[in-house]
């Protein structure tokens, strides 16, 4: 490489580039906005970990993780075009992997779209390998069959709020855990999210929360695990009736294939596979010892 690569913390005037690097590499990917990154970058929290990779005093890759104990998971990690093939994104992983040995992560997963062949082979090279397949299912609104039943009642709020702080369910995903304490962080800044709780006698039984927009990309999903059916039926009727009042054309989420019931109820309620990724994992060691 012809100049030395500096890899550092964002700065507030980094974020213009690392949104333009997220239009111009993960656009289709990570439906996200300039908004979002902003504050991102602006938020203190030791679990969220993002670098950048400097060129000549030009912002030209980022990496995105989130961690939590001893698991990190990785987000993001793009290289802007015109710096590809520098072996750019191989400093980035490197130089986060030595820094969460550091800070004692032991496992370190992320997922890579199954039509994303430069990506899987990019992670396999590094070590990583699959353990799981993640589906992604989408429907219209109208096509979802859902009715809330009767014994339910539900609540539509921003995600902002500190109702929804503290549930405890069953999420549609694995890496739910590690970066919804971070999302709700942003939330209480942005208050463009907005959630969806259902009740049966009280007691909260299912969550979604999600950005309101033409199509819909459902940010968290989970359900009790007493009668999650049942929970998840309330919570996709509640969901279609507010989905067409935003003029929403197509929601997509995405679930664990391993999910096996939660997978069935929402194809049962007019929801289609649509695509997969891949869920890699990696074991991590201090080398000093």
């Amino acid at each position: 490489m012809s100049s030395q690569i500096l890899v550092r913390k964002p700065r507030i005037e980094d974020v213009d580039s690392i949104f333009k690097i997220h239009l111009e590499s993960l656009s289709g990917i990570d439906p996200e906005d300039y908004e979002w990154y902003y504050n991102l970058v602006k938020l203190r929290s030791k679990r969220r970990i993002i670098r950048v990779a400097v060129e000549d005093g030009k912002v030209v890759g980022f990496i995105l993780a989130y961690k939590h104990r001893s698991t990190a998971y990785i987000d993001a990690l793009a290289v802007h075009p015109e710096y590809r093939g520098k072996g750019l994104g191989g400093i980035l992983l490197d130089k986060l992997e030595e820094e969460l040995v550091l800070r004692r992560v032991r496992k370190i997963y992320l997922s890579v779209k199954n039509d994303n062949i430069p990506a899987l082979g990019f992670y396999l090279k590094h070590g990583y390998r699959i353990n799981g397949v993640v589906l992604t299912l989408s429907a219209k609104p109208e096509n979802i069959t859902a009715e809330l039943p009767g014994n339910y009642t539900y609540r539509v709020l921003d995600a902002s709020s500190s109702v929804v702080e503290g549930i405890k369910t069953l999420p549609s995903t694995w890496w739910s855990s590690l970066t919804e304490p971070v999302d709700k962080l942003l939330y209480k800044r942005m208050h463009s999210e907005e959630a969806i709780i259902v009740y049966k006698k009280g007691r909260i039984r299912g969550l979604i929360e999600y950005e309101p927009d033409e199509k819909v990309v459902v940010d968290y999903l989970a359900v009790s695990f007493h009668k999650p059916r049942e929970s998840l039926q309330a919570l996709l009727g509640v969901f279609k009736k507010e989905l067409q009042k935003n003029n929403t054309l197509e929601v997509v989420i995405l679930v664990d294939s391993s999910k096996n019931s939660l997978l069935e109820e929402l194809m049962k309620y007019g929801f289609r596979v649509k695509g997969s990724e891949y869920k890699m994992i990696k074991t991590i060691r201090d080398k000093r010892f």
